[in-house]
């Protein structure tokens, strides 16, 4: 009987790939799982991206760039059997942890990605007091930073 040396619970993993090469291995990890019905155990391989207006000859242009070149992030339940197929994986040079141990991310890091790639964005409901005899209608609201029960944030009050 083959005994379990990893912990079974669901966690982030990071991998490291070949620079330039992210994309193709989250796409090929996620054909893999798919071939050989590891859904329960793979859940999702991504490589953190973030939207930038970059200007070039003055014009501006949304690009999507890599938060953490050379690595792409993998949920699934560490096994003898999802390490391998994920350490055979074309393009993957190992996981990211201490020796040969994987070290799962924390939970904290990964919302600190995610919040960066805009998967987690916080959503915001502001509520406003509305004169009775007042002529303004809608306000415009920015925020700037949250902090504990306080929101900061910028009110223009001509209406756009």
């Amino acid at each position: 009987m083959a005994v379990n040396r990893y912990d079974d619970a669901k966690a982030w993993y990071a991998i490291s790939t070949y620079s330039g090469y992210e994309d193709k291995v989250a796409d090929s990890i996620n054909q893999r799982v798919n071939s050989i019905e590891m859904k329960g155990k793979i859940f999702e391989a991504i490589v953190p991206k973030e939207k930038q207006i970059e200007i070039k000859n003055g014009t501006r242009k949304v690009v999507d760039r890599k938060i953490l070149q050379g690595y792409v992030l993998v949920n699934m339940k560490l096994s003898d059997g999802t390490w391998y197929i994920i350490r055979n994986t074309p393009g993957v040079t190992g996981f990211i942890g201490t020796g040969t141990q994987p070290t799962p991310v924390s939970p904290k890091e990964i919302a600190k990605i995610k919040k960066r790639m805009g998967v987690e964005d916080p959503k915001f409901s502001v509520k406003y007091w509305k004169p009775s005899a007042g002529v303004i209608s809608v306000y415009f609201f920015t925020v700037h930073t949250l902090a504990d029960s306080w929101i900061h944030f910028r009110m223009d009050m001509l209406p756009r």
